[in-house]
């Protein structure tokens, strides 16, 4: 929903360390910054940074990345993504553009479906249920969240399978899905 709120997240008990160095390593390409990764990111990462990011995916993510931010951040970037302290900080222009990338800073029309794991501990649920109330405020279309209870990141898919298919098959024959959102 968002890549800012995501990124904060591993100050939240998200296990999704590697997110930063991708987003950076990504980010830098795209919007032609140069970050202060030095002032972002631990020596280790900072040295690796060019190598280690297209070397990994998501089945070496966590065991090279680790499961402590605080061997992939340094401590002062850190405090930013917990307090949501960009305002003023050498990280501004950073977090600005980390806002560019966020669902519902344009109105759609589109229906949307958000399928959220209770326990996911990579996107949290938090994160969806804030994203589906701004969905609701900037979509014409329907929007509907549904939340699994014991679903986690890894098997929110599975569990929502058969409810995805259905809202599908909902809209394609031209009929409206329940939605989330109150007018």
């Amino acid at each position: 929903m968002s890549v800012k709120t995501t990124l904060a997240d591993v100050t939240h008990g998200a296990n999704i360390n590697w997110f930063g160095p991708y987003v950076l390593y990504s980010y830098r390409d795209y919007y032609r910054t140069n970050y202060p990764l030095g002032e972002m990111l631990t020596p280790r990462v900072v040295t690796g940074l060019d190598t280690d990011v297209p070397n990994h995916c998501i089945d070496t993510n966590i065991p090279f990345w680790g499961r402590t931010p605080a061997g992939v951040y340094s401590p002062d970037f850190l405090r930013v993504l917990a307090d949501n302290a960009w305002t003023g900080s050498q990280y501004e222009e950073f977090g600005r553009q980390l806002d560019l990338n966020a669902v519902g800073s344009v109105p759609t029309t589109s229906a949307k479906l958000i399928n959220t794991g209770a326990l996911d501990n990579v996107v949290l649920a938090s994160q969806q249920t804030a994203g589906t109330t701004q969905l609701c405020a900037t979509s014409s279309g329907p929007v509907r969240q549904v939340v699994y209870p014991k679903a986690t990141h890894y098997d929110t898919m599975l569990q929502s399978y058969q409810d995805t298919l259905t809202w599908m098959r909902t809209l394609n024959i031209g009929e409206k899905p329940n939605p989330s959102c109150l007018p």
